[in-house]
């Protein structure tokens, strides 16, 4: 059996009309920007799709389109393969991105927090007049060597992060940024600046960290549906209590992404799925012969991926419907007053709701409408309710099969 890994887009990767072919194809792309603008308060599908490109290049908005839209061809992808991923990942501002995905925290807590991170990265960015820079066609090593260089005499600049063997990142202050660009350019290295970014994923950032864990200590985090892989570690996340860890010490310290790719490597992973609108992680997979990538954002390449996976894996999907039998199945009972004759009309009389409504789908009785997946909510969370499986683990199941399944949010809880 193959394994799947799905990697989110980070800063740098919008432009405009970003993923304009899948907003216009799918309705849970359009409902998921649409809930990213009730809570941002951004008109974000005005700016993805027409612009102008330095309105949507500032950090507040691009990195929330970014987040938005990554989960949102997220939610295609599982929606119409019946697929879940072996492994999540995202790069930089996209980690926000893998934890949503993979129900660890609240796509508005996410965006909440991303809001909080860009506010906190552009004090930072101004009082050091600090920035970024993607440095191509020179192994890490030299690149790390030169910032050594560089910091011995003073200079503030720093290997932000590991992309691959020969793509990093340097952030730093301005002015020692650019002198160090002139020295990896007689490197022969290619330097591409991060319009408007601030110095990321280096020691200039520390002024932001104790209010970013201030945030982050007030957000509601969950067990992992699938592994996410930390741009700080390199390694999955292991339990709730490393996420603050985590995610403040992903604003100061070296994204480790070439580290995540080994790890994927070492996991016999087969296929990428790149979540991105335009093939963002090219340059960084090229070398890596043991992965299939597809750029999910790009029609040709998506039915592509499409055809090889229902190859694959078509047996495998399961509906809305089934997804919520099998999690009132196969959740244990913890209830410790079992009453059988209440088991029986209560618990009974709502997996017969369930079972009922499945055949009716499948002889074409019942039409897939919201107000039906709302009885189906009902009858999952009365069974659980009655298993005594407490509200955290309720939301956890409910948020999954709703993601998993490209289902309308509102209204459904």
């Amino acid at each position: 059996m193959q394994k799947i890994a799905v990697i989110f887009p980070g800063q740098g990767s919008h432009f405009v009309g970003m993923y304009k072919n899948l907003y216009d194809n799918y309705d849970i792309v359009r409902q998921t920007i649409q809930e990213a603008e009730q809570v941002s308060r951004i008109n974000l599908t005005e700016l993805c799709f027409k612009g102008p490109l330095p309105v949507l290049s500032r950090a507040e908005n691009a990195h929330l389109a970014i987040l938005s839209f990554g989960v949102a061809a997220f939610r295609v992808f599982v929606s119409e393969t019946g697929i879940v991923p072996d492994f999540c990942a995202g790069h930089s501002l996209g980690e926000y991105a893998a934890l949503v995905c993979a129900g660890v925290l609240s796509f508005s807590d996410a965006l909440k927090l991303v809001r909080i991170r860009t506010d906190i990265s552009r004090k930072v960015q101004k009082s050091v007049e600090g920035g970024m820079t993607i440095i191509d066609g020179i192994a890490s090593p030299v690149v790390e060597e030169v910032c050594k260089k560089q910091q011995s005499s003073g200079k503030k600049v720093y290997l932000s992060c590991y992309n691959s063997e020969t793509q990093t990142a340097i952030s730093g202050t301005a002015k020692d940024l650019e002198e160090t660009e002139n020295l990896i350019r007689r490197e022969n290295g290619t330097i591409t600046p991060l319009f408007n970014s601030a110095p990321f994923h280096c020691p200039l950032m520390e002024a932001g960290s104790e209010a970013l864990k201030e945030a982050i200590s007030e957000i509601q985090f969950y067990e992992p549906r699938y592994p996410v892989l930390s741009n700080y570690t390199g390694i999955p996340y292991s339990g709730t209590h490393t996420n603050v860890r985590n995610l403040v010490s992903h604003l100061t310290n070296t994204v480790k992404w070439n580290h995540i790719m080994n790890y994927l490597e070492d996991k016999q992973v087969d296929i990428i799925v790149d979540l991105s609108a335009r093939n963002i992680f090219d340059n960084i997979l090229q070398d890596r012969k043991g992965f299939t990538a597809t750029c999910f954002g790009i029609k040709g390449e998506r039915d592509h991926l499409f055809e090889i996976l229902e190859k694959d894996f078509g047996k495998e999907k399961t509906d809305f419907v089934t997804k919520s039998i099998l999690a009132a199945v196969s959740t244990p009972n913890q209830n410790s007053e079992v009453n059988l004759a209440v088991y029986e009309k209560l618990v009974g009389e709502n997996y017969e709701t369930l079972f009922s409504i499945k055949r009716g789908l499948a002889q074409g009785r019942l039409k897939d409408t919201k107000e039906l997946k709302t009885t189906v909510f009902h009858a999952l969370k009365k069974i659980l309710e009655y298993k005594v499986v407490d509200e955290t683990e309720l939301l956890w199941w409910m948020s999954k099969i709703a993601d998993e399944t490209a289902t309308t949010y509102e209204n459904l809880f």
